[in-house]
């Protein structure tokens, strides 16, 4: 009996040694990164991190005292990553102290943080993500019902490809395009750039005509001219490829005018 009870206050006063030692660590030993919330894919949306105490239960130490001691506030699986912006790349990393945390990076030129999991920044002229399908082609076989969700903001989310879009569309005289939809802060946004060719064909509804794409999610007035893109046309120079969703067809500008010019059209995308 005494012999158990020595070896409990042993016990005991190593682990409150421990936790001294530990505590300008800001975490204790037993957090396990696999059982951490991920935040990858997305703005933010971390989960609240796990702290392995036996069997999968939380477990935070405590000194002679019944102090609690310091623990990670990690909030994210190591190598999980997410946009913090359209231009920038957060990923989850190990510090010195031992605990996760994520970890911002800008995105090389040329390429944007694409949200669809896992995010990543890629070139916007090359579809990384699945293409939608309309309901009558799901119907024989396709795999990715087109999915908006109407954020009653002025934006819309494509859960299929995890882009936002402006709703309404402008009719703009700005300079350009790029630096019309890089001035905008919808829905508080600051990060909105001009949509790539095969972005603007991603919300395309080519079950639909005239126009080819669904005017409950993006109003579109009749008549309305082609949409400009940011992709410039292989072989013609400057020119940028627009889209008409009456047609429907791509067209390049032919060096002729440029985004934000009367008679066409911008929506903005993030």
């Amino acid at each position: 009996m005494l012999e158990r009870k020595t070896r409990g206050r042993a016990r005991r006063a190593y682990l409150a040694t421990v936790a001294f030692a530990l505590a300008g660590a800001g975490c204790f030993p037993g957090i396990h990164d696999e059982h951490d919330a991920s935040g990858s894919g997305g703005d933010g949306g971390a989960g609240t991190p796990e702290v392995d105490g036996g069997g999968g239960s939380p477990m935070t130490m405590a000194d002679d005292a019944g102090r609690p001691g310091p623990v990670c506030t990690s909030a994210c699986s190591r190598g999980a990553t997410r946009c913090a912006s359209a231009t920038s790349l957060e990923q989850c990393v190990t510090g010195a102290n031992g605990c996760t945390s994520f970890v911002a990076s800008p995105c090389d030129s040329g390429t944007v943080c694409e949200r669809l999991s896992p995010a990543a920044c890629v070139d916007p002229n090359w579809a990384e993500w699945p293409v939608s399908n309309a309901a009558s082609d799901v119907g024989r076989g396709a795999p990715n019902l087109a999915t908006f969700v109407d954020n009653q903001d002025g934006t819309v989310t494509d859960r299929v490809t995890g882009l936002m879009w402006e709703q309404d569309f402008h009719r703009t005289i700005y300079p350009t395009g790029a630096d019309f939809c890089a001035a905008l802060t919808t829905a508080g946004h600051n990060d909105w750039r001009l949509p790539t060719i095969i972005e603007l064909v991603s919300i395309a509804d080519f079950s639909r005509d005239t126009p080819a794409i669904d005017t409950t999610v993006f109003p579109l007035d009749i008549g309305a001219g082609p949409f400009w893109s940011s992709t410039v046309r292989a072989g013609f120079g400057s020119s940028l490829d627009l889209l008409d969703y009456f047609f429907p067809f791509i067209e390049s500008s032919g060096g002729f005018g440029v985004p934000g010019d009367p008679g066409e059209q911008v929506r903005c995308v993030r």
